[in-house]
């Protein structure tokens, strides 16, 4: 029987079939071949972002939202250390500036998109419709240059006609449900990130207590 069995085994096996060690050789040498190809492709990507960057520079857009009086201008003049305040008083409009760098000979450049804070005007349906119609502005105009049968490859580099991020800024020591009827409002329009505004007037533990919620 084991007899048998062995030469129904043999006669099974083709004979031109490669050996085991063979095989293995053939897909390491395709194994091979694909690292190659995967390499030289991230190579390639590389040098023509570096290119890119080198002729066009670079951008950003973050977009800030949220309570009045928290902070939001004030951060932005912090953070590229400069002064970014509007005119005098409340911001009731949206106020958009443009801050140049020169970074290691890259051209860089970060808008700042300052909204109203909700409580500066009276209609909250008029502040929410301000943010949410500027962003859906924003998507409508970078739609309709994908769409465009001409367009200038220069111009498709170096504008950036969305918004990037949102910074939303929560009041210290409270999340109100205002602050969850505008978020649901702005979600799936930018990524969204969240600010504590004064986080260091907070006492201990309240901030851990605000994120959980």
């Amino acid at each position: 029987m084991l007899t048998l069995c062995l030469f129904a085994a043999q006669a099974s096996t083709p004979a031109d079939a490669p050996a085991p060690s063979e095989a293995g050789a053939a897909m390491t040498e395709s194994e091979r071949v694909d690292a190659s190809l995967a390499s030289d492709l991230k190579s390639g990507l590389q040098k023509q972002r570096l290119r890119g960057l080198d002729e066009h520079g670079d951008s950003i857009t973050i977009m800030a939202v949220g309570e009045a009086g928290v902070g939001k201008t004030t951060l932005f003049s912090n953070l590229f250390l400069r002064d970014l305040s509007g005119p005098p008083g409340p911001t009731l409009a949206i106020l958009e500036q443009t801050v140049h760098f020169d970074l290691d000979g890259v051209p860089f450049s970060a808008k700042l998109v300052d909204t109203p804070g909700y409580g500066d005007l009276l209609d909250l349906r008029r502040t929410f419709a301000l943010a949410t119609n500027y962003l859906d502005a924003c998507f409508a105009r970078s739609l309709a240059q994908e769409r465009a049968i001409r367009r200038s490859a220069t111009e498709a580099s170096t504008q950036n006609l969305g918004v990037d991020v949102i910074l939303y800024f929560f009041a210290p020591h409270r999340a109100k449900a205002i602050d969850y009827a505008f978020l649901r409002r702005l979600q799936g329009r930018a990524p969204i990130v969240p600010v504590l505004a004064k986080g260091d007037t907070a006492p201990c533990g309240e901030g851990a207590s605000l994120t959980c919620r």
